[in-house]
């Protein structure tokens, strides 16, 4: 530009009057401000210790470490520069969190109960086993109240409460030791939750590479995981094993891999599936995947993949078998459970439309087809587009999960960890597999069952309702709320009927009837009393709720509308 001229530090060269200083400071990266979000974070955690100060001797002290921490991280975040010493930089930031967040989950949950059945279930599981019991054959409704959660339980549509313990036994022998240890009423659960999700942080830590650590002390720091650990999902129980199975799973198919890269996948794999029944749905992907690796190869893709599943197999069978001996029926009964036990909705998916809205109810086992089709098109679309999809086939399960009856948050949180490792350790592969005819199939394929997906959907919402309610009147009196319903069949088959107390959408506890019919037949009227079973969940006074009705067969809700006590707004079916 005419009139400016390249100048000596201190001159004026851009006609302002001021001279211009070459001291410019460097930029500030995405990782500057990763670290600095986290160094935020430890000052809501210091708040949060806080609130634990009339409770821990050393609550106090915490939270002053806390803000000097945060102090510390906001000033590091701008002033560690070089590629090793922001490495080691994260390195301390990392284990600080992680040791925070470990001990934060501990703190939290020992100030209440256990607020999920599955974790006081899984303890009263490993009590039992101690005791000589199987605990595949044993009723833990008394642990519901035993831990002081409350008596919070899971409800089905066959008028029941779970019982029992309904997961692999992993979920209940990682518990032993801490149940010797602290006894039988004591923390032993949360305890051993937190230790497993530093053992996941760890393993996450060394599996991520350099320019992703920055990111994983904001993400242990976050509350919404720590609070569902707190709470009592289990879930990171088998984050450790899944992040070893789809830690560099292709490289099973590689006959260049060592042995220990081959076979800790396939262990590891089995040993998740030995917790939870999560794991499973992630189980034919990695088949699937191997399979594809085996033949893009050159290998012979059928004992590549018969062996990945043995191994997978057997070390599941290694430790159920045990079990199985025992009491075969009772172990598969109660496993199968979560798949065959018709449990009410619950969760972030369509089906919340039913139990909020009143949108459909008359046909639930129709979001089980749907969760079922969604699999099958996933499926088909992760092979089609295998060389864009493969590290990401974890998110795969969760379209089913959100579509089916039970989508439980804590899916959706704790496949993050499993979803990094698995999206940067695999080697993506420069062509699609098959021919332009099997692709050609597969795009048919993902078509055709993602609408058929769809309009299950569609149609469990869609659905008329084979029952009608209406809520005559309603009181809370003596720690019970009492209601009398009026419920008409306008179906075409005899139901057997069930009510269930339900707030926010959520049911809550079964209702005893005192009068009226266990089954209605089609077309009847009939009048029920009912009561509820459980004082520690029932409303206050003025807080909404509703009377659900409930049948297994054909699977079915209906929700009354929003009702309040003393204040009832009175209704005929």
């Amino acid at each position: 530009m005419a009139g400016v001229r390249p100048g000596r530090e201190g001159e004026d060269v851009d006609g302002t009057g001021a001279p211009e200083s070459s001291a410019v400071g460097p930029a500030i990266g995405l990782g500057q401000i990763v670290r600095l979000i986290t160094g935020l974070l430890w000052f809501v955690w210091a708040q949060q210790w806080n609130t634990y100060s009339g409770q821990y001797a050393y609550a106090a002290a915490l939270s002053v470490a806390s803000g000097i921490g945060g102090l510390i991280i906001l000033a590091a975040a701008l002033l560690v520069r070089g590629r090793d010493q922001e490495s080691h930089l994260d390195r301390l930031i990392f284990t600080a969190s992680l040791s925070q967040a470990v001990l934060m989950i501990i703190v939290s949950a020992t100030t209440h109960g256990f607020l999920t059945d599955e974790l006081a279930f899984d303890q009263a599981a490993a009590t039992s086993l101690l005791h000589g019991l199987n605990p595949y054959t044993l009723n833990f409704t008394h642990a519901l109240t035993e831990f002081g959660g409350g008596g919070l339980g899971t409800p089905t549509l066959g008028g029941q409460l779970v019982s029992s313990v309904t997961y692999p036994s992993l979920s209940f022998l990682f518990f032993v030791p801490g149940v010797a240890a602290f006894g039988a009423t004591g923390y032993a659960g949360p305890v051993t939750d937190a230790i497993a999700w530093l053992a996941g942080g760890l393993l996450l830590w060394r599996a991520a590479s350099t320019t992703m650590r920055p990111y994983l002390s904001l993400f242990v720091l976050l509350p919404v995981p720590l609070l569902l650990i707190a709470y009592g999902v289990t879930d990171p129980l088998y984050i450790p094993f899944m992040i070893i199975a789809v830690w560099r799973w292709d490289r099973f198919a590689d006959p260049q891999a060592g042995r220990a890269a081959r076979w800790r996948g396939p262990i590891a794999l089995g040993l998740a599936c030995a917790i939870k029944q999560t794991p499973w749905l992630m189980a034919p992907y990695l088949l699937v995947g191997v399979a594809l690796e085996a033949h893009r190869r050159g290998r012979n893709w059928l004992p590549v993949a018969a062996g990945y599943a043995l191994l997978s197999g057997a070390t599941f069978a290694v430790v159920n078998l045990p079990f199985v001996v025992w009491n075969a029926g009772a172990w598969a009964r109660t496993v199968l459970l979560p798949i065959t036990g018709a449990l009410v909705p619950l969760g972030l998916g369509p089906a919340q439309l039913v139990t909020i809205d009143h949108i459909g109810g008359g046909g639930l086992s129709l979001f089980g087809l749907a969760g079922d089709l969604a699999l099958l098109a996933t499926m088909a679309l992760f092979i089609w587009r295998y060389d864009r999809l493969k590290g990401v086939f974890p998110l795969f399960p969760l379209i089913a999960l959100f579509l089916s009856l039970r989508s439980l948050e804590s899916y959706f949180v704790f496949v993050f960890p499993i979803l990094i490792v698995a999206a940067s350790t695999v080697m993506m592969p420069a062509h699609r597999p098959g021919g332009p005819r099997m692709r050609r199939g597969l795009a048919i394929a993902v078509a055709a069952l993602s609408v058929a997906s769809a309009g299950s959907v569609v149609l469990a919402l869609a659905e008329p309702l084979p029952l009608a309610i209406g809520v005559q009147t309603a009181s809370l009196q003596a720690s019970r709320l009492q209601a009398d319903v009026l419920v008409r069949n306008v179906g075409s088959r005899s139901m057997q009927v069930h009510f269930l107390l339900a707030i926010d959408g959520v049911s809550k506890e079964v209702m005893d009837i005192q009068s009226g019919p266990a089954v209605l037949r089609a077309g009847a009227t009939a009048e029920y009393r009912i009561v509820s079973t459980a004082p520690d969940l029932l409303p206050s006074a003025g807080e909404p709720f509703q009377i659900q009705v409930v049948s297994a067969q054909p699977e079915t809700l209906v929700a009354s509308s929003q009702i309040t006590v003393p204040s009832l707004g009175a209704g005929s079916p």
